[in-house]
């Protein structure tokens, strides 16, 4: 086997000499501490590790743009803006780089109470979530230069052309989907897709996973006998099922750290600060955002920008700092203490596709257990379980009855064949220990799959809001899944699960004995098991965000209409600011949200640079 040379380059400091049993040891000693170590500290309730010593600011300069955030868009708009060599650029980033652990892309799962994830937590929730402890949704978010990218799951899925015609739709010009699809050809380097869809050439690396088991060939076999098609998801149809295309190059993470900050950073002109935590957004008297303050290394730092300063903080990260710097809710600003200098609704329309995890069934099927030194060099040769961040092998996007279109899903299911144990993913998700025992009575990993399942276009509606006028508190995030009035989300998981189950009960399936795992939970016993009243219960249970929150600084027409941002980013009634992340997207999007974030990164950098014409 030749020793891949980008692992070796990466472990170097740690190897000594790159033998092929050298690199083999480091990554299984490394691999093996990770995960002893796992799940053994709380998570974080605010970000106090980077507060201050002392209130003094020192002067960091002045430059061109300023970039908060180097996640999935804020890496990509750096990149691009530092093309242009007279223009200097500075990237601010709360975390750190990615190592040759994180690279790993299975490792993702064991880096959840590391440094590289923010720790938020949800406030305790009254209509899901209920079977986590203390009824709070989990809700990793990326810490680190590549943001998310580092710790998701790698899913490359654009979502639909219709998401981004609707977009359009609602007023926010040049966001159709002719409009964004050639960015994200322009990021794309996919040697296998049809060209009208797909880049080639481009920064990130998007490959196919081809190594299924015969689980996931029965989930591909009983979507063909049911009438379905395979599609490129990402290509000319959506609906239909097909194997799942992640960023991963020769196996390794591509988070957009790799893809696009580590190739530039000898720009002379680029300067990208890790460790660099910032509390406040500059506003002169003429509402023009003139600088950041951040804290680095025990110290406040100020940083003064000639033209834009773009928020690329995510979600929770991009409201959270608007806030803090007197952009929001005047009434909510004003009770915790803040200056209004814009009242504008951030904060609002916080949306995330709603999903369930713990829909099992066993199979006479056996994966064969093999040895971490194993997996280790098939990870080094480019492939295997190491390669794939969440052991997904087969999706599919589906229409429920409550479908209104005859070509747009509104689920997507995922199958992951021979499932980790019940105990590691109970503490992925910060389950109850009751629902633990329930779930974990006469498992076999081994011989078990389990279907995780999503509703694309959920009703329910959350929000942001400061905890406090402290910079270093955590934001109070309520999700609130699964309570839209008329109870249109619920009913739509419900028939997700009819489908899958309608979908079992075929053929491919029933080759191998499938059954679901009889797991009835406490909490629901006193419905019938497997009735609506039932699934129900066991939805609310263990329905969860899936970590694709969006929508926080809507992107509108006005802010009456609840939008933050204009069409070109531009912050309303806040000259030089710009937001550039999910937190934009004005709706949901038939996918998941990494990929339709880094388009967003793309266009911005072009608004910013005027390449974009009215």
């Amino acid at each position: 086997m030749l020793i891949n040379l980008l692992l070796c380059a990466a472990a170097f400091a740690y190897i000594g000499e790159c033998s092929e049993q050298n690199l083999v040891d480091h990554y299984v000693k490394i691999i093996t501490e990770l995960k002893a170590k796992a799940y053994t500290k709380p998570l974080p309730e605010n970000a106090d590790q980077h507060a201050p010593e002392a209130e003094e600011r020192i002067d960091y300069g002045t430059f061109d743009h300023i970039i908060v955030g180097a996640g999935a868009a804020g890496s990509i708009i750096a990149n691009r803006l530092s093309e242009n060599s007279s223009r200097r650029v500075l990237v601010l980033e709360a975390g750190e780089y990615g190592t040759d652990l994180t690279d790993i892309p299975e490792i993702r799962t064991y880096l959840t109470d590391s440094n590289y994830n923010w720790g938020y937590l949800s406030v305790p929730q009254t209509t899901a979530c209920l079977g986590y402890k203390d009824q709070r949704c989990i809700l990793y978010r990326g810490k680190g230069i590549g943001g998310s990218t580092i710790i998701n799951g790698l899913n490359y899925i654009r979502g639909n052309d219709r998401d981004y015609d609707n977009w359009y739709k609602q007023g926010n010009a040049g966001w159709s989907y002719k409009d964004v699809l050639p960015y994200f050809k322009k990021s794309e380097n996919y040697l296998e897709g049809d060209p009208e869809y797909h880049g080639k050439g481009g920064y990130l690396n998007v490959e196919t996973w081809k190594e299924i088991n015969v689980q996931t060939q029965a989930f591909f076999d009983a979507h063909k006998l049911l009438g379905m098609k395979e599609v490129d998801f990402n290509g000319e149809s959506q609906l239909g099922y097909g194997k799942p295309q992640f960023n991963i190059k020769n196996g390794k993470r591509q988070s957009t750290g790799n893809a696009f900050i580590l190739p530039i950073l000898s720009r002379p002109n680029l300067e990208v600060l890790t460790n660099s935590y910032v509390t406040k957004i500059l506003i002169d008297k003429h509402k023009r955002a003139s600088g950041v303050v951040f804290t680095r290394n025990g110290k406040y730092w100020e940083a003064r920008s000639r033209s834009d300063i773009i928020l690329s903080a995510g979600a929770f990260g991009s409201p959270h700092l608007l806030m803090l710097s007197g952009i929001g809710p005047r009434s909510h600003l004003e009770n915790v203490g803040i200056p209004v200098v814009q009242d504008l609704p951030v904060g609002e329309h916080l949306f995330d596709h709603t999903g369930f995890y713990y829909l099992d069934f066993t199979t006479n099927y056996t994966e064969t257990e093999r040895p971490l030194d194993d997996l280790v060099q098939n990870y080094i040769a480019g492939g295997g379980p190491l390669a794939n961040a969440f052991a997904m092998q087969g999706i599919s996007f589906l229409q429920t009855n409550r479908s209104k279109n005859t070509d747009y899903p509104d689920v997507e299911i995922m199958i992951i064949p021979s499932i980790n144990s019940n105990e590691f993913t109970a503490k992925f998700w910060n389950i109850n220990d009751d629902v633990l025992n329930d779930v974990s009575k006469d498992n076999d990993p081994r011989r078990s799959f389990t279907i995780v399942g999503n509703i694309m276009h959920p009703k329910s509606e959350g929000f942001v809001r400061l905890n406090s006028s402290n910079p270093f508190d955590y934001p109070v995030i309520n999700p609130m899944q699964l309570s839209d009035p008329d109870g249109v989300d619920i009913e739509t998981m419900y028939e997700m699960l009819e489908l899958v189950l309608e979908m079992i009960n075929t053929e491919p399936f029933k080759r191998l004995d499938t059954k679901l795992k009889y797991a009835p939970l406490s909490a629901c016993k006193d419905h019938e098991y497997k009735s609506r009243d039932y699934w129900y219960c066991f939805l609310r249970q263990l329905a969860v965000p899936f970590f694709h929150s969006t929508g926080t600084c809507k992107m509108g027409t006005h802010p009456s209409k609840g939008a933050v941002v204009n069409p070109e980013l531009k912050v309303f009634g806040v000259d030089n600011l710009r937001v550039a992340d999910a937190s934009i997207m004005p709706s949901t999007v038939s996918g998941h949200t990494s990929a339709p974030t880094m388009m967003i990164g793309e266009k911005a950098a072009d608004l910013i640079r005027g390449m974009i014409t009215k």
